[in-house]
């Protein structure tokens, strides 16, 4: 599994979430539940996903926007946005 982001959204992120894209390397990619994203009109297939941030992360709860592709020997996973859950998103996910 590869994490690929745009460095200089790395920072805008940060500044605007508390949490660089880099970071979605300590997410619990396993115990993901995700879905496509239908809200935009966007030139590529993205996914919303929401997932427990390991130890590194506090154990909290992130959302996580991505794209996906398969390199030649490792899955690639673009991240475009990362944030904490929302109290909402929390409960929403408690029940899956």
């Amino acid at each position: 599994m590869k994490i690929i982001f745009d460095p200089i959204k790395n920072q805008s992120n940060k500044q605007k979430h508390g949490v660089y894209l880099a970071d979605a390397k300590y997410l619990d990619w396993d115990r993901m539940v995700a879905a496509s994203d239908s809200l935009g009109n966007y030139s590529e297939d993205r996914y919303i996903g929401i997932t427990y941030g390991l130890a590194y992360l506090n154990n909290r709860i992130y959302v996580v926007v991505f794209t996906y592709s398969d390199g030649d020997d490792e899955e690639i996973y673009r991240i475009i946005s990362l944030r904490k859950a929302t109290k909402a998103e929390v409960e929403k996910y408690a029940k899956t």
